[in-house]
């Protein structure tokens, strides 16, 4: 869905009127030009009542589209993604080597290979387990201060509720990270699509990236900030429906 507002909006009814779209769970992303302002939503947006928010006195039009891929969309962010892992950038013209250990056997060789990777000039390690599998990956991490991708993983698909559990994995790999010493701008998480996860588990968390922010909102304080009975929560009672592919969703 796209909101164009009036010219000259106040900043505060802007921003009351961005409250209310993050109240109905609904992603916001301000889209500034030199002759308009407007907002695009991204989420369930069958639940915007047209009528209701044309009658703001700050909107101008209301339009629903069809555009694909709204996550990625120019039109909804026209700028560059770059993801900022404490120096190290994602994104942008330079490419970033992120390596580590993956198909081996054994803890040795998950250390020994973590850092060869890094004394061979990589920019971050890699992960596949979270420090689940070895913890002498998070003492590698503080030992070099380098930035790590902590990938979500499973030896199974079995989950008692599916995106709740996840996220309580993840909080595991934060507590390990957080016991060594991991500096909390030195982590990147990773939901592990196709790893521990059916197709349709695959598109669920893909769909509710957002839990991984909660989640990785605030290390020193174990994330309290990210309650099950909020934000995973939702994210959970939605499953049933959002696992089916969202790509010709109307906004």
């Amino acid at each position: 869905m796209i909101i164009t507002l009036k010219k000259n909006a106040p900043k505060h009814d802007v921003d009351k009127l961005i409250h209310k779209f993050e109240g109905m769970h609904l992603q916001v992303t301000m889209i500034q030009g030199d002759n308009y302002n407007v907002f695009g939503l991204v989420g369930d947006t069958s639940i915007v009542d047209e009528k209701s928010v044309m009658a703001n006195p700050i909107v101008y039009n209301v339009q629903r589209v069809a555009q694909p891929y709204k996550l990625a969309n120019r039109m909804f962010h026209p700028e560059d993604t770059i993801v900022d892992v404490n120096g190290i950038k994602i994104g942008g013209k330079k490419i970033a080597m992120i390596a580590g250990p993956c198909s081996v056997e054994g803890e040795d060789q998950i250390c020994r290979i973590a850092k060869e990777v890094k004394q061979a000039g990589a920019d971050m390690l890699n992960d596949i387990w979270g420090f689940l599998y070895d913890e002498k990956m998070a003492e590698l991490a503080v030992r070099y201060d380098v930035p790590v991708c902590l990938m979500h993983n499973r030896n199974n698909t079995e989950y008692q509720d599916f995106v709740p559990d996840v996220v309580a994995d993840l909080k595991k790999c934060l507590a390990v990270a957080e016991k060594y010493g991991v500096k909390k701008e030195n982590i990147m998480l990773d939901p592990g699509v196709g790893f521990g996860k059916t197709y349709e588990q695959n598109l669920a968390i893909i769909n509710h990236l957002e839990v991984l922010c909660d989640t990785s909102c605030d290390i020193q304080k174990k994330c309290d900030r990210f309650d099950l009975g909020s934000a995973g929560d939702r994210a959970g009672r939605r499953y049933d429906r959002d696992v089916r592919d969202r790509s010709d969703e109307r906004l």
